[in-house]
């Protein structure tokens, strides 16, 4: 990975690049994205524990939560949301499971 002692403009820019270059190899190491999937209908505020339980432990595991799902609590539930859970969805080529139950409603 290079670091361009210069920024966009072409001016010298010498504060990105040290910071940069000070990072040790464990910060600069690939960390895999990981789509969490977790219930959310019913108890919704116990769902949403422990959808940050499992994002909890993507980071614990190396990896980078993308859990869309806890933005509806934010939101209404609506078409908008569920598409754009399903268009996150589909840069995920894999999937994994927490938890042994399965949400009856469609959605994230």
């Amino acid at each position: 990975m290079g670091v361009d002692y210069r920024n966009p403009e072409g001016y010298v820019d010498p504060v990105p690049y040290q910071a940069i270059s000070n990072m040790d190899r464990e910060q600069k190491r690939y960390m895999p994205m990981v789509y969490i999937c977790s219930a959310y209908s019913g108890d919704v505020e116990y769902n949403v524990q422990k959808a940050r339980i499992y994002s909890r432990y993507a980071v614990d595991a190396g990896a980078i939560p993308i859990a869309p799902h806890l933005l509806l609590s934010l939101w209404k539930k609506n078409r908008s949301v569920i598409l754009l859970c399903s268009w996150i969805l589909r840069f995920f080529p894999s999937a994994g499971s927490c938890g042994c139950s399965v949400s009856r409603q469609p959605g994230c």
